[in-house]
C-alpha cells in the first residue's frame, strides 16, 4: 500500500502535503488498532481515504491551473476573482476542518 505524499501529492497551495500523510498514518494506525484483519486494511483505508484526498488534490490543482491562466481577460474580472477568495477560501478550510476519519 503506498500511502502519504507517495500517493497523492499536491501544489503546494493548500499546505496539505504532510498533513495528509499524517491523517493517512492516523487512520492507519486505527484500522490497525481496531482488529480489521490485515487482508481488508488496504481497501478499507482507501475507503476511508479517497473523498478527502481527490477534494485536497483536485481543489489545489484548480488553484495551481487558476494562478498558471494565461487567458486575456480584463483586469476588472480578475480584480473579481480575487475578491471572491476569502470566501472560496473559507470554503475550504471548512471542508480541510472536518475530522478526517
Amino acid at each position: 500500500m503506498v500511502a502519504g505524499d507517495a500517493a497523492h501529492a499536491t501544489a503546494p497551495h493548500l499546505t496539505q502535503g504532510a498533513a495528509m500523510a499524517v491523517e493517512d498514518a492516523v487512520v492507519l494506525a486505527r484500522l490497525l488498532a481496531s482488529g480489521v484483519p490485515a487482508a481488508m486494511v488496504g481497501s478499507r483505508f482507501m475507503a476511508l481515504r479517497r473523498e478527502r484526498c481527490t477534494f485536497v488534490q483536485q481543489t489545489s490543482r484548480r488553484i495551481l491551473l487558476a494562478e498558471m491562466a494565461t487567458d486575456l481577460d480584463p483586469v476588472r474580472q480578475r480584480l473579481d476573482r480575487i475578491r471572491e477568495l476569502p470566501a472560496r477560501t473559507a470554503a475550504i478550510d471548512a471542508v480541510l476542518g472536518e475530522r478526517a476519519w
